[in-house]
């Protein structure tokens, strides 16, 4: 398990995002130490941040697979 602040986790999730295009949830939670509610609202946030500064972007949710990817939008 990595000893990350809440920023430092934020910036993990959100950087294995854009260089593999997909996160495992299972493993995020387990190598940062996260409870699933905690691992949702970072997901949420960057979501957001995703929103506001990179809109031809979005995180998806594959409930089978349990994973999020990154994917393009739009035009």
């Amino acid at each position: 398990m990595i000893d990350l602040t809440k920023g430092q986790t934020l910036l993990y999730i959100y950087n294995k995002l854009e260089s593999e295009k997909v996160i495992i949830k299972a493993e995020i939670m387990d190598e940062c130490g996260l409870t699933d509610i905690t691992f949702k609202r970072y997901i949420a946030e960057i979501r957001a941040y995703i929103k506001n500064f990179e809109s031809h972007h979005e995180i998806k949710y594959v409930r089978k697979k349990d994973i999020y990817l990154l994917v393009k939008v739009g035009k």
